[in-house]
């Protein structure tokens, strides 16, 4: 029994190994596309670029409505709590949502983001991006390089789900930052 239980420890162990040498050879290589061409207004009216960011990681997040979902507006506050640690890895935020102008910079007021809210009423971000976004995906969200590729895409429907795929993505990569 013992020798079956010492079996089992060392094939996990050498499965983990694997694995995690497997995902860092994999990692190395990024299939990265051309981000988009996008320009919103963010909650002060000014029109955002992203091209206005190269020369800097991006992290560029999409929902669909701040204030009608609880769950966005969680992951909102979850990316202000740790808006430090992304700018210690040079890396930029900017959220946007299907929402006008004037309802962002009420929120942008109360909640004291620490980011860029962008307003995306016409959905030019995930039209842009040609992704199978849809209301049972809410979260959208895309790292992009200094050179303007796009490197990684999320899509989650939980808050939670969304920011832990990014906090591991950018842990997991961190010497690219």
């Amino acid at each position: 029994m013992k020798r079956l239980f010492f079996l089992c420890i060392v094939g996990a162990w050498c499965g983990i190994v694997w694995s995690a040498n497997s995902y860092r050879d994999l990692s190395a290589v990024f299939v990265r596309s051309v981000a988009p061409a996008i320009e919103l207004p963010d909650s002060d009216g000014y029109l955002v670029r992203l091209s206005d960011y190269r020369g800097s990681w991006v992290l560029l997040s999409f929902a669909d409505n701040v204030r009608g979902t609880r769950e966005y507006e969680c992951f909102l506050y979850r990316l202000n709590d740790i808006y430090g640690w992304l700018q210690q890895h040079h890396i930029v935020v900017l959220c946007a949502c299907a929402q006008s102008v004037g309802e962002l910079a009420c929120f942008q007021k109360y909640s004291r983001l620490q980011y860029r809210l962008l307003s995306d009423e016409k959905y030019v971000i995930p039209e842009r991006f040609e992704e199978p976004w849809s209301f049972y995906n809410e979260f959208l969200s895309y790292l992009i390089d200094p050179e303007g590729n796009k490197v990684t895409t999320f899509i989650s429907a939980s808050a939670n789900l969304h920011f832990a795929q990014l906090c591991r993505y950018i842990i997991m990569h961190e010497n690219i930052f």
